[in-house]
């Protein structure tokens, strides 16, 4: 059994004009790509995505919405990166592309406030990030994968549905049988020795797609599909 660390996750959508996507989407790459690039070479930030959604549920018309993912060493990075100032620069430039109240933005409290808040008065209370929720085409594999193997823990298990993780981090629901697929989006656990667990992973039949690597940032990682063709990364310091 490998033994998995918590990390700091954070899922963030950003609504944007129609009209004004491409516009944001040069302006995302110019301003905020650089900070996420020189805190990634830092080894403060693990990996972050910018997703524009297609076909989402709550969609309306002449809004775009983004999924930002960000995953953190631990909450010091996120907050470094919120505190940054060309990240506050960056912020109102985002603001004048949204079709309504801000949908990314701070307020007087010195801590980061995120997702559709707006003015306090209209701020959701208690919202919180819960967990990530994927489909999957096996639960039986994942299963085996995920807790057998890299040794997460089961938070809740029942018939057509499984939420895996650790009792004090982050955590993970599944459920079988939707179609799934996830372009741009990267899993990552924290394990005790990456090496290590790369040899059981590959003698358990786990296909990687490079051996164990030093990365610049300070971190050993290896790269890998689970049964669902997600991709994964295990790291260890």
């Amino acid at each position: 059994m490998i033994s998995a660390t918590g990390l700091q996750t954070n899922a963030i959508v950003v609504s944007i004009r129609s009209e004004q996507a491409d516009e944001f989407e040069r302006l995302f790459a110019d301003e905020e790509l650089p900070i996420w690039d020189e805190f990634h070479d830092n080894g403060t930030l693990i990996s972050a995505s910018l997703t524009r959604v297609q076909h989402g549920s709550q969609e309306k018309p002449g809004v775009q919405d983004y999924v930002i993912l960000a995953v953190f060493h631990g909450m010091s990075g996120h907050t470094a990166h919120d505190q940054d100032e060309r990240f506050n620069a960056f912020l109102p430039k985002v603001r004048r592309l949204q079709p309504s109240a801000p949908f990314v933005g701070r307020h007087h409290d010195p801590r980061p406030t995120r997702g559709r808040c707006g003015p306090e008065k209209r701020r959701v209370s208690g919202a919180r990030l819960s967990h990530l929720f994927v489909h999957v085409r096996s639960l039986p594999e994942t299963r085996r994968f995920y807790v057998d193997l890299l040794g997460l823990e089961i938070l809740m298990e029942e018939p057509g549905y499984l939420r895996i993780g650790n009792r004090d981090g982050w955590h993970m629901g599944m459920e079988e049988g939707k179609p799934i697929g996830a372009d741009g989006i990267e899993l990552v656990i924290g394990v005790d020795n990456v090496d290590d667990a790369y040899r059981r992973l590959v003698d358990a039949g786990a296909v990687f797609d490079s051996e164990p690597q030093d990365m610049e940032w300070g971190a050993r990682h290896a790269w890998l599909r689970d049964p669902s063709g997600y991709q994964l990364s295990i790291y260890s310091r």
